[in-house]
């Protein structure tokens, strides 16, 4: 009696877990692509913005450049964020 327990609690309990690991995976996956896309987007830009005449420099930072990209790169970290959020929230 207890081996049948186990093994009809292991064979409804394996689905779900292999589900909830492999969701926490990818999204953690994803999550690190994005980081890094966004890391690379950011040091590209203070290339940029770093190898601009002084001029081009003094102009863009008049302009709001710079906070411009970065409320821009915060919210599609922010928006990325949730959505791997929400995924771990649904196999938790």
């Amino acid at each position: 009696m207890i081996d049948d327990f186990f093994s009809w609690f292991l064979s409804a309990v394996l689905p779900l877990t292999k589900k909830a690991l492999s969701g926490l995976g990818i999204g953690t996956i994803t999550w690190q692509g994005v980081d890094a896309a966004l890391a690379a987007v950011i040091s590209h830009i203070q290339v940029f913005v770093g190898q601009a005449p002084a001029d081009i420099a003094g102009w863009l930072q008049a302009a709001g450049f710079i906070e411009a990209i970065g409320i821009i790169l915060g919210g599609i970290s922010a928006r990325y964020s949730l959505m791997v959020f929400a995924k771990w929230a649904l196999f938790l």
